[in-house]
């Protein structure tokens, strides 16, 4: 359907703030959309919110999931419902500016060539107050190389906000699966983006319309799908370090499969080769993960 955008949004137990995401949507400018919301059979009353808001909105779909799934299989199976020219992330706890939909549309109806916009933004907490955060400003730009992008995004290794901008469904299809490479779960989000910007151009409005919730590590695992998944370890620093390293070898291991396969000069690709394995090291061996990141971006000054 032209300019439909679906919205697609998984949730596992999201009692406590889904009703005010899905008011946030529901106050887009922008009307033109469909809202799928697969519930991975939460055990709190997320159903029922969801259910209420569905028989009161066409555009609402709830889907109570036939299966349990981790959260990225949520995203994967999200994208073979979808309906629409364009398609969104969202998460079941955050908000948008009442024209970020909007927004987004007409920057891709004006910029054929770009594949995904997405806006800078904003943490709030769980008390709806906006929140300073040392978070590193990810700004891609359309008019920067598919090289200059990634070379930016493998310093940062930040999927948040971008991820949750709008992409053309084509295109977020083609992409394949949120791919999980470890028992981890972790920096599926991350092999995400990186194969995605390594074959589209994309682009982030220099404005702050996205708000994600930043919540303690206790509290997002208890309302996440993959808590049901993860496995649960002592906290014993040798353990953990170990699991660290091979889990950031697994991922390295991905980023270059993925690397080796786009169309930039074999001397750009071992550019962005050598930046992987560096950042990979830092946050590996080093334990760190923003001091080496911090320090590129002052000498190249992106």
């Amino acid at each position: 359907m032209t300019d439909l955008v679906s919205i697609m949004l998984p949730v596992y137990n999201g009692e406590n703030f889904i009703q005010n995401a899905i008011d946030s949507l529901l106050n887009q400018t922008y009307k033109n959309f469909e809202l799928i919301i697969l519930d991975n059979n939460s055990k709190d009353q997320t159903a029922a919110i969801c259910k209420k808001y569905a028989k009161e909105d066409a555009r609402i779909k709830y889907i109570l999931d036939d299966k349990d799934r981790t959260a990225n299989e949520a995203q994967t199976h999200l994208s073979t419902l979808v309906r629409g020219e364009y398609c969104l992330l969202v998460g079941d706890d955050d908000r948008w500016e009442s024209d970020y939909i909007e927004t987004l549309v007409n920057y891709l109806i004006l910029n054929k060539d770009v594949k995904m916009v997405y806006t800078k933004m904003n943490l709030f907490n769980t008390d709806d107050e906006v929140v300073e955060s040392d978070l590193p400003k990810t700004i891609l730009k359309r008019e920067n190389s598919i090289f200059k992008n990634l070379f930016i995004y493998l310093i940062i290794r930040s999927c948040v906000p971008m991820v949750f901008g709008l992409f053309r469904t084509n295109e977020y299809k083609e992409n394949g699966e949120w791919k999980i490479f470890d028992h981890t779960l972790t920096d599926v989000d991350n092999l995400f983006v990186i194969n995605f910007l390594s074959k589209n151009k994309v682009h982030c409005i220099n404005k702050e319309m996205f708000f994600y919730r930043q919540k303690d590590r206790n509290y997002q695992k208890s309302g996440s799908a993959n808590l049901k998944w993860q496995t649960n370890k002592e906290n014993n620093y040798f353990s953990n370090k170990f699991e660290k390293i091979i889990h950031e070898f697994s991922l390295l291991k991905q980023i270059l499969i993925i690397l080796n396969k786009t169309k930039i000069s074999t001397l750009r690709r071992f550019t962005l080769f050598l930046v992987a394995i560096i950042i990979s090291f830092e946050r590996s061996l080093l334990n760190k993960s923003k001091f080496i990141g911090s320090q590129l971006r002052k000498v190249i000054k992106f």
